[in-house]
């Protein structure tokens, strides 16, 4: 939109500007986008590959060609460091990554139907509507079920690792504190998002409105102003504390 804003209004004048040949070139093509902070994100990154080269990976087909679009989830949360147990990151990693990946599959289903395809649009109100039903049955039923025994496992492995007068801190409350408050940037599905919290507090017995249940962002800052990089040739300020989450094997979560 400001390229082509800039493009006009080149055109339009009299005077002839460098600015009207200036033009994007996309390298990466992401979707379903989730935004806590710039320390906080998660994403899903489509990627184009040969049909032959996949093994069992999950695709979108291409409508020309053998070439077909792969996503990946991908994440970058900050949040997941500060868990303090290696199974509340990996419920975690599922329970975001699957917010993403399921709402995607669901709508490229839905576009792909035969009797749908007036839906291709993801402006249309009729997919919206879908995909918000499939979000808040998903919240309800299935995150439901699984949060509740991933909520029971963190306590059962913190018992099972931690003396109980070792200090260490129980970290099943940050867990449930921090899922929810990345499902919560879905304001669309906050009503389900709301009494699904309320249930798993109840299930670690903490009451909905107490001082405990408020989560606060535990990734510290210490900014370092105008740090000039010499490879890019600019300049940022850079947060000394910040942590980037560990990746995978292959840098991304597969699908």
């Amino acid at each position: 939109f400001v390229i082509s804003t800039v493009q006009r209004a080149c055109a339009d004048s009299e005077e002839q500007s460098s600015l009207s040949r200036v033009a994007l070139r996309p390298r990466q093509f992401h979707s379903h986008f989730l935004f806590l902070d710039e320390y906080n994100f998660g994403t899903m990154m489509m990627e184009r590959r040969e049909r032959n080269t996949l093994e069992d990976e999950y695709y979108i087909e291409e409508e020309v060609g053998d070439a077909v679009v792969v996503p990946f989830v991908v994440t970058a949360w900050s949040i997941m460091n500060y868990l303090g147990s290696e199974t509340a990151k990996e419920y975690f990693k599922l329970i975001v990554g699957r917010f993403s990946r399921e709402v995607l599959k669901k709508q490229i289903e839905i576009q792909n139907s035969d009797d749908q395809q007036a839906m291709m649009s993801v402006f249309c109100k009729e997919l919206r509507d879908e995909l918000l039903k499939f979000r808040q049955k998903m919240v309800t039923k299935h995150f439901a079920s699984y949060l509740t025994r991933a909520v029971a496992e963190i306590v059962k492995d913190y018992y099972e690792n931690n003396d109980a007068s070792s200090g260490v801190a129980n970290p099943v409350l940050d867990f449930i504190k921090s899922v929810m408050t990345v499902l919560e940037l879905d304001h669309e599905v906050d009503a389900e998002v709301h009494v699904l919290k309320r249930s798993l507090l109840a299930q670690v017995g903490v009451a909905e409105y107490s001082s405990l249940a408020k989560w606060e962002n535990p990734c510290p800052t210490f900014m370092l102003p105008d740090v000039f990089c010499g490879e890019c040739r600019e300049t940022r300020d850079v947060n000394l504390c910040y942590v980037p989450p560990a990746l995978e094997e292959d840098g991304e979560q597969q699908i």
